[in-house]
């Protein structure tokens, strides 16, 4: 599995992992730090960010120096919001940013109220809406 840009045809192959520091985030980077490289990605640098957080600004910085290709968040509603929003203020502009069990990428409040920051995200925060079993979101 490799990721392209479909912008300029140019694999992904760098990534940066921010995570919250607690279980969820903890757990979920460790289990991508341990596949991401089977699949040909390398992880440049692991990020962890306290719940909550009031101010990413270092972050930006540390992704803008560190140029990854992805950058894959693993936080919650209000960090991936102050990230998303920072990274966009500090012109921080990856290939792509992968959102992995995220709430707020898929979120339609996030999308509404901040949608530059939102524009281009991926997410993959499936859901089965248990009135209709057929149907995820």
């Amino acid at each position: 599995m490799v990721a392209l840009n479909e912008a300029t045809g140019k694999p992904a192959k760098t990534i940066a992992l921010v995570h919250e520091d607690g279980l969820f985030g903890t757990g979920l980077s460790d289990l991508m730090e341990k596949e991401l490289p089977q699949h040909g990605f390398e992880i440049v640098e692991r990020i962890a960010i306290p719940t909550p957080a009031r101010d990413l600004s270092n972050v930006a910085l540390r992704l803008r120096s560190l140029n990854p290709d992805l950058v894959i968040p693993s936080t919650y509603y209000g960090e991936t919001v102050l990230l998303a929003r920072t990274m966009q203020q500090q012109r921080v502009r990856p290939m792509a940013v992968y959102s992995v069990l995220n709430g707020a990428a898929s979120n339609p409040r996030f999308v509404s109220e901040f949608p530059d920051a939102a524009e281009g995200i991926m997410d993959v925060n499936h859901w089965q809406d248990p009135r209709n079993p057929g149907m995820t979101n």
